[in-house]
């Protein structure tokens, strides 16, 4: 199927276009290719970039570098980052923040991201976007808010949040150890985007 992926991709370059593969890229990716085989979104990007090597039009966009940042994803990275497929599309992220009596606080959860449909689990996006923040390819800018109404709504909905709302609405949260030095959670609002790199 990879063999296939890569002859496939490789056929679509008009002739025009082609030229001899960098074996720079090459090389490594192959090599690294097959630690990842069972992943297809993995599979795909490697395939996406031995191919781009070999099309005179893509390849001053193929970075060496790319090799070892597909090695560091996960199938979730690859999901979140396939999210992102315009270079100008923009998300909502946010910070969960409980607040203490003077109004400090401290981060409940970090780098809420809720754009991937599969996977719900809000702490594996998480680690999931801050590691494609970490190498450089999602930035995420917190004080910057989406300008469209009803951007954030689906934040204050999100089970967990709610769940920890509804505690300090109903004054439950004085029966939880951990919540019970606390008098409310709030959204601390940001936006994620692809990164120039």
């Amino acid at each position: 199927d990879y063999v296939y992926k890569v002859q496939n991709k490789t056929q679509d370059i008009p002739e025009e276009f082609l030229k001899e593969p960098e074996l720079s890229i090459v090389g490594p990716a192959i090599e690294a290719s097959k630690y990842y085989i069972d992943s297809e979104q993995l599979r795909e990007m490697f395939a996406n970039l031995i191919s781009s090597t070999i099309d005179s039009r893509k390849y001053p966009k193929a970075h060496p570098s790319f090799v070892e940042i597909i090695k560091q994803l996960s199938p979730i990275d690859a999901k979140n980052l396939k999210a992102f497929k315009g270079a100008t599309v923009t998300y909502p992220i946010v910070q969960y923040r409980l607040l203490l009596e003077n109004n400090s606080g401290i981060t409940q959860n970090n780098n809420v991201f809720l754009e991937n449909e599969e996977v719900q689990d809000i702490d594996l996006n998480s680690t999931s976007v801050t590691n494609l923040n970490r190498l450089g390819l999602l930035d995420i800018i917190y004080g910057r808010t989406l300008a469209y109404e009803g951007a954030y709504d689906k934040f204050y909905t999100e089970p967990l949040f709610k769940s920890i709302k509804d505690a300090f609405k109903n004054g439950e949260h004085k029966e939880h150890d951990y919540l019970s030095q606390f008098k409310d959670i709030e959204i601390v609002k940001g936006v994620i985007s692809l990164s120039p790199f």
